[in-house]
């Protein structure tokens, strides 16, 4: 296993190609075995010998030596999902790779998720699981939730407490009963349309942030219920990150913009005389229409309308300006991020949060 662990580090290959790869190394000289030692079959009656427990045990013994060897600061840990693409073939029943939400925007693959708990300096994996490509990223959480409050005791051995740090993905009710019964404080985020009244503050208001890292960013902070529970609540306000969803949002309109002129083009020719064809219904129209202008904001600011003249379906489409200007002031730009930890200020809140960033490039 740590001959293979060392070959996928440093030269991936199948497990048939192993032999001549060991060959090329001085490894078989340091561990006096033979490369026929290493063939495939041989391989994998070593990893029938590896059950969850032993996985487990592995896992953890391994952190526990990362964060002694590397002197890892585990005061606050970072937690994410992501998931990678396959291309495992769809008859095959394996339960880990499914189709769903890819983060490279495939939909003809199976992904993998991958869901990693990395500490915030040098982003070192400290727990580590895979699940199902469909599986909800708040699904994983509660496991591995359940995973850490297994593991605190061994981890709490190095600090006097442990913040765990997500986004707002991982959220449910019964995600925070588990950390309300753990030894973990938390800061994560919230869906900011939960919270109209927030976001309808002026940005005036909001005030200056003295860490220079977190310059020109503004934040306004109040206390609030959340799931029961009176929690610490920041609401930040950045202008590169409202600069960035502006950008965003006009692009998708833009393709949108085009998507219904193409439909408005099609429907005209499907109603000539003699056109071939089924053509559309109203019903088949309206779907297709809901279809283009799904994604965030896009229905609220492109007006579509189907209308039936004279036995004829017409569709008409205008940008409304008055939305996008309220969606601008109101929404973009901001965040709401929440915690327990009341004595934090709101420079470490925020700071601790933006430290989700690393988890990727672990």
């Amino acid at each position: 296993m740590l001959v293979a662990a060392i070959n996928r580090c440093l030269a991936p290959t199948s497990k048939l190609q192993m032999p001549a790869w060991l060959r090329s190394t001085p490894l078989l000289r340091w561990l006096g075995l033979s490369a026929a030692q290493f063939s495939a079959p041989r391989f994998w009656d070593n990893m029938e010998l590896l059950g969850k427990k032993q996985i487990a045990a592995i896992s953890e013994a391994l952190a526990q030596r990362l964060i002694a060897t590397c002197q890892l600061d585990v005061n606050s840990l970072v937690f994410d999902c992501t998931n990678f693409d396959t291309f495992i073939d769809t008859e095959n029943r394996s339960r880990l790779p499914q189709r769903g939400h890819a983060k490279s925007k495939r939909t003809d693959l199976r992904i993998v998720g991958l869901a990693l708990l990395v500490s915030v300096d040098f982003h070192v994996p400290l727990l580590w699981k895979v699940y199902p490509g469909n599986q909800h990223d708040s699904i994983t959480f509660a496991q591995a939730l359940q995973e850490l409050t297994k593991r605190y005791q061994v981890l709490a051995r190095h600090c006097r407490s442990i913040t765990l740090i997500f986004d707002k993905g991982n959220n449910s009710a019964t995600n925070q009963e588990i950390l309300d019964a753990s030894h973990f404080h938390f800061v994560g985020s919230l869906v900011p349309t939960h919270f109209a009244d927030l976001l309808a503050l002026p940005v005036e208001k909001f005030q200056e942030l003295e860490d220079a890292r977190l310059k020109p960013t503004r934040a306004w902070r109040v206390t609030r219920q959340v799931w029961g529970q009176e929690r610490t609540l920041v609401i930040t306000f950045s202008p590169e990150l409202q600069r960035k969803q502006i950008r965003g949002i006009e692009q998708h309109l833009s393709k949108k913009r085009r998507a219904l002129e193409e439909l408005q083009a099609k429907l005209r020719r499907s109603q000539k005389p003699g056109a071939k064809g089924k053509g559309y219904s109203r019903e088949s129209l309206t779907k297709r229409v809901r279809q283009i202008c799904s994604g965030q904001h896009i229905s609220k600011i492109l007006r579509v309308s189907v209308i039936e003249k004279r036995r004829k379906l017409k569709l008409f489409y205008r940008t409304d300006a008055s939305a996008f200007a309220q969606i601008k002031e109101h929404q973009l730009g901001k965040r709401i991020l929440f915690t327990d930890q009341k004595s934090w200020s709101n420079e470490q809140i925020i700071l601790a949060y933006r430290s989700q960033s690393q988890v990727e490039s672990a």
